[in-house]
């Protein structure tokens, strides 16, 4: 006997709570609800589990198991009906009809239809329900990414005395290439901390009979890893040509595979700078006398399926050591808000169209300098003047009509 795999069980509550949910109509299970419906719960557990063990957890071949909330309520009505029609209809024993001599009194038997419990529930493809029929035959796919990307402060010195630009660094970019003549300092990007792409490919199937989809993907010369699939999804035909899915759908809206892209192995190739998405963010730290002065820049790329990015955002986090503010001096798109003590919230509108090119140029402050220039010090020595820059910032953004992938 070999031993089940523990994660099966933790797959098992994770089933039956998308069963219950589906067949109490409800989005979450509360416990007056599970009081109030344990018998349907009950019916749900007698057909997933057998002898201990997980055994049917698929929706739409419980559908076809199991009653729906309408019938099981016309059974309970129609069963108090007959309780108390039998109550008030008791005879006594000798007022009882009898049975004429020489004759057999009556036995009605109920022989169920499709008896057999995988005939009833099309086991065949235990995922999709039988005779399903639309009058309409469509499908609907949607390529969801997320992308998380973390890039370093820059800690290089100053090459030489021309790279004034960036007295003390770009957090998105580092002074490491100085051309011969030593007159112009070059640019290079950062490598990113972490750089990574979580993918999925939502389908949504209203196609009736048994369809058989085939699926072709441009996975735009990424490397997949080793994807995770709907059981409905033939792993031959992935595994023979990684560019073609081959599966008879779920007659529901399902995720059909998830993915993960690790951008940090396409470090340096053309495909890597064309997935890091529509927004790019550049901030310089260090400026002014006082070397309190920090700028960010946004630049929202031009894409002709994408009109505008959607919930742009930038959150300013300040050093913890004291209580600082921020002085906006420069702003050319949206308004900055003190969100918490320590984090300011650059909020752009909920649409913001692309090809635009905002700055933010702020100036960070204690509380006790909150009212008065430190330059107006007659003490004060911009030689010993302390770099004073936020912590980090973070960029969140939504796009619909293109992935950082391409794919």
């Amino acid at each position: 006997m070999h031993p089940l795999n523990p994660l099966q069980y933790y797959q098992f509550f994770k089933d039956f709570t998308l069963v219950a949910k589906a067949f109490l109509e409800t989005d979450i299970l509360t416990g007056a609800i599970v009081e109030s419906y344990s018998y349907r719960l009950v019916m749900i557990l007698q057909e997933m589990v057998d002898a201990s063990y997980p055994y049917i957890g698929d929706l739409n071949q419980l559908r076809e198991l199991l009653p729906n909330s309408s019938i099981i309520k016309k059974i309970i009505s129609t069963t108090r009906q007959l309780q108390r029609s039998a109550t008030n209809s008791l005879h006594p024993m000798n007022q009882r009809p009898a049975v004429l001599p020489g004759t057999i009194a009556p036995r009605i038997t109920y022989v169920p239809k499709n008896s057999s419990i995988f005939e009833k529930s099309g086991n065949e493809i235990p995922w999709r329900g039988v005779n399903i029929k639309y009058t309409q035959n469509e499908i609907f796919v949607d390529v969801i990414e997320r992308i998380d990307y973390i890039v370093g402060s820059s800690k290089s010195p100053l090459l030489n005395s021309h790279a004034q630009f960036n007295s003390s660094g770009s957090a998105y970019y580092d002074l490491l290439t100085v051309s011969n003549d030593r007159s112009m300092v070059v640019r290079k990007a950062h490598p990113p901390v972490s750089a990574n792409i979580q993918g999925q490919i939502v389908f949504s199937s209203s196609l009736s009979e048994m369809p058989q989809i085939e699926l072709i993907l441009d996975p735009a010369r990424h490397n997949l890893g080793i994807p995770s699939f709907h059981k409905c999804v033939d792993l031959g035909s992935w595994l023979s040509d990684h560019h073609t899915l081959e599966f008879i759908p779920p007659d529901e809206k399902f995720t059909l595979m998830e993915y993960s892209i690790n951008l940090l192995e396409e470090l340096g190739k053309n495909n890597f700078y064309n997935s890091t998405g529509l927004v790019e963010a550049d901030m310089t730290t260090g400026l002014g006398i006082a070397k309190n002065m920090f700028e960010i820049r946004l630049q929202i790329k031009i894409m002709h399926t994408v009109e505008c990015v959607d919930n742009l955002k930038l959150d300013i986090y300040l050093p913890r050591d004291y209580g600082y503010t921020i002085k906006v001096v420069r702003i050319t798109q949206g308004s900055v808000e003190l969100k918490e003590s320590g984090r300011y919230e650059w909020i752009f509108d909920k649409q913001t169209p692309t090809g635009l090119s905002c700055v933010l140029r702020g100036e960070i402050r204690s509380d006790e300098q909150e009212e008065a220039d430190v330059t107006d010090d007659p003490l004060f020595d911009a030689t010993k003047a302390k770099v004073v820059k936020p912590r980090f910032v973070r960029l969140s953004y939504e796009n619909k009509g293109c992935v950082p992938s391409g794919i």
